[in-house]
């Protein structure tokens, strides 16, 4: 006789872990779904038993995610001991997750995987990077990404040999409805105004709130006349009055600089100064108009 202790208490801890509620695991053969724990299955969904000798196709998104995450688990498995991935997968119901797996090569065929669901670490992420780079009144981009996208869309008209147009936007009466009507309007007011502007963007065209009642434009190529057409329509169309939902309503007008690139110019910030410029010369010869630069 020998005293198989130890061996029983291994036993029980690979048991244990195998049959963990928190993590899935599940072993691949030739993409094919073999041994898996309860915990897999309910990660996506399926009952006990159901997902035995399923395609793993199954389980993804759509088929480029499933073939990418082919390639890259067969390419790193030959090398590393362990491989991890983020993979957008798809639930019984239709509903796609995010997954994170970690998988080790077993054979020649066979691959073995744990799978965690993240989605809600993603979301929070997403949220996160959202907020860091909105406006959380309006719901535009903001500052932070107003020069990212600007110097992608000036790269892109160099390219093409055309010009784009920068407006800087300064609403007119806006700090007397917020004196007289409290901020509790102001912001009713920036929020329709932002609502206005995004209806009326063209294909190309972005919008961003850069702080308090001034915004910035960012006009895809078009003649210099259509650009003007536009631009004079949303001066009519931000100065209709605005509900204000406590049985009054407010309007403002907006004075607008614009500058248009030209061949050569890839400078963000002397493209946005110019129309800053533009705009507070407007402010003080003639407010409530569209002023070039």
């Amino acid at each position: 006789g020998r005293d198989i202790t130890q061996v029983k208490r291994l036993l029980l801890e690979q048991t244990a872990m195998l049959e963990s509620d928190l993590v899935g695991m599940v072993r691949v053969e030739n993409q094919t779904i073999g041994w898996r724990n309860r915990a897999f299955e309910r990660l996506f969904g399926y009952e006990p038993g159901e997902l035995a000798g399923k395609p793993l196709r199954l389980l993804y998104a759509d088929d480029e995610t499933y073939l990418r995450a082919g390639d890259e688990a067969a390419a790193m498995l030959q090398d590393a001991v362990q491989h991890r991935m983020e993979l957008r997968m798809r639930r019984r119901t239709g509903e796609e997750i995010w997954i994170a797996v970690s998988g080790v090569r077993l054979s020649s065929s066979q691959t073995f995987w744990m799978a965690v669901d993240i989605t809600a670490m993603k979301q929070t992420h997403e949220q996160l990077a959202h907020a860091a780079s909105h406006d959380l009144l309006t719901g535009l981009p903001n500052r932070l990404l107003l020069r990212h996208r600007l110097q992608q869309s000036l790269t892109a008209a160099e390219a093409d040999g055309a010009a784009l147009a920068v407006c800087y936007m300064d609403l007119d009466g806006f700090k007397a409805i917020n004196d007289q009507l409290g901020h509790e309007a102001g912001d009713l007011l920036l929020v329709e105004v932002a609502r206005r502007v995004s209806a009326a963007l063209r294909p190309g065209d972005a919008a961003f709130r850069v702080g308090g009642d001034e915004f910035v434009l960012v006009l895809a190529p078009s003649p210099l006349a259509e650009w003007q057409r536009w631009l004079d329509h949303l001066l009519v169309s931000i100065a209709q009055p605005v509900d204000l939902n406590r049985g009054a309503s407010a309007s403002v007008r907006v004075t607008i600089g614009v500058a248009v690139s030209h061949a050569g110019t890839a400078d963000v910030d002397a493209l946005l100064d110019r129309a800053d410029e533009t705009m507070l010369r407007g402010k003080r010869e003639g407010k409530s108009q569209v002023w070039w630069s």
